[in-house]
């Protein structure tokens, strides 16, 4: 009886402590994505351990992008503050995790490989994961690039959600498009979309990361993953 008093102690002790650690809750839309290699491991042995899934979560004064690849090897986010015109990308490699600070009208880092877009006039309207969508032919510049094709939707009342991104042109939420990620093709449409709350902590660089600038957080991301 003694033992079990002792654990349930423990555990609320745990819990209390959880409960303190936690930061602010504030609501967000959250959207999950499916990505899907257009190339093999033959060819790019880093597809490996690539993410095979993307999730957004836009609140009122932040989009927060977070991927992770296989077992944890790998993870990369991105904080874009909409206040302050920041965006912070931040990536871990096993036990290494690094970031950098940088405003949105600085330029792509090298590996980001995708600069320039431009759009086409031509537009096509259709019924897209069950949402009023645009398709229409884009242009943008970087190897495994070129001519491709985005759908959107104006379904959701996001103020610039692509600001931060290739896309910032767009006004509507991607749906489904191609972009070299790391410098592999990958194709990413949406899954899912949700009401959800999160911890304002997810909006911060963690005391373990080191922040570090652009040169360093490319050479970092040239040197870990597999070539």
């Amino acid at each position: 009886m003694r033992y079990i008093f002792l654990v349930l102690i423990g555990s609320l002790l745990l819990f209390s402590c959880q409960k303190l650690n936690r930061g602010k809750q504030q609501k967000a839309k959250e959207f999950t994505y499916k990505l899907s290699y257009l190339v093999g491991v033959e060819e790019h042995p880093a597809v490996a351990i690539m993410p095979e899934k993307l999730v957004v979560y836009y609140t009122k004064d932040h989009i927060y992008y977070k991927a992770e690849g296989w077992m944890g090897f790998f993870s990369s986010a991105q904080i874009i503050s909409i206040k302050d015109s920041t965006r912070t990308l931040l990536a871990k490699f096993m036990d290494k995790k690094y970031a950098n600070i940088q405003l949105l009208k600085d330029k792509p880092l090298k590996f980001e490989n995708s600069e320039h877009l431009s759009i086409s006039d031509d537009v096509n309207m259709l019924k897209f994961k069950g949402f009023d969508a645009v398709e229409c032919d884009i242009y943008l510049s970087g190897k495994y690039n070129g001519e491709k094709k985005v759908i959107y939707t104006n379904h959701f009342d996001i103020e610039n959600p692509n600001i931060g991104t290739p896309f910032c042109s767009i006004e509507g939420i991607l749906l489904n498009y191609t972009i070299s990620m790391m410098g592999i093709p990958v194709t990413i449409e949406l899954l899912d979309s949700k009401d959800t709350l999160i911890d304002d902590s997810m909006l911060t660089v963690s005391d373990d990361y080191q922040i570090v600038d652009r040169e360093k957080f490319e050479t970092v991301v040239d040197e870990y993953l597999p070539k």
